[in-house]
């Protein structure tokens, strides 16, 4: 859980328990929340397909790496998991361009 302060709509404090996720179109997905006073609609991120497919690659990247790995194997997987996150956020960047470019 996390406090929060509505700072672009009423201004009130509310606790965020969790996010949702709304169809935009097509393939896309808003992950965000709303405030529960005002209605106010706070985006995280949008993701599609390939976007939940580089968030499970990473998400198995950092699982192999917390297993008891050689330091070279770590290294490897060091190296991926960072090659990984900067696709990742290119392709949110993108997509966040893409949706609200309209």
């Amino acid at each position: 859980m996390i406090n929060l302060v509505c700072n672009e709509g009423c201004g009130q404090e509310f606790i965020l328990i969790s996010y949702g996720t709304e169809i935009v179109k097509d393939d896309v997905e808003r992950v965000g929340f709303s405030c529960p006073h005002c209605g106010k609609v706070y985006t995280e991120y949008y993701q599609n397909t390939a976007i939940k497919k580089l968030q499970e690659e990473l998400a198995a990247l950092q699982r192999k790496l917390r297993k008891g790995i050689s330091a070279k194997r770590a290294d490897s997987l060091d190296k991926r998991i960072k090659k990984t996150k900067r696709k990742l956020a290119a392709a949110m960047d993108n997509l966040r361009k893409e949706v609200e470019a309209g």
